[in-house]
């Protein structure tokens, strides 16, 4: 399981901003784990684009996301939606919701 999860994430880094649709690409994490984007390049800048999310770059080509875990469950019992991330890197920049 855990390795279908990275080859998923590393193939998804290997889009191009040419090659991007207009529509951004969902990726959902989970409370329990860290979600890693695999780059093949070194990645210069990452946004994410609420509070809800804490996000660091632990080696040049990876970014590590997880949800902070009192913004999962709100007092209606749904989940919010938690933003957008941006990765740039070298060549190419490519954003998930």
């Amino acid at each position: 399981m855990k390795y279908n999860l990275f080859i998923f994430i590393f193939l998804t880094c290997h889009f191009h901003l040419i090659a991007q649709d207009q529509d951004l690409k969902t990726v959902f994490v989970n409370e329990n784990v860290s979600t890693h984007f695999v780059c093949s390049e070194p990645v210069q800048y990452v946004d994410i684009s609420t509070d809800h999310v804490v996000g660091d770059i632990p080696i040049s080509n990876m970014v590590r996301i997880k949800p902070k875990k009192s913004m999962l469950t709100e007092q209606t019992g749904m989940k919010p939606e938690l933003g957008v991330v941006t990765i740039v890197a070298e060549q190419y920049m490519i954003q998930y919701k």
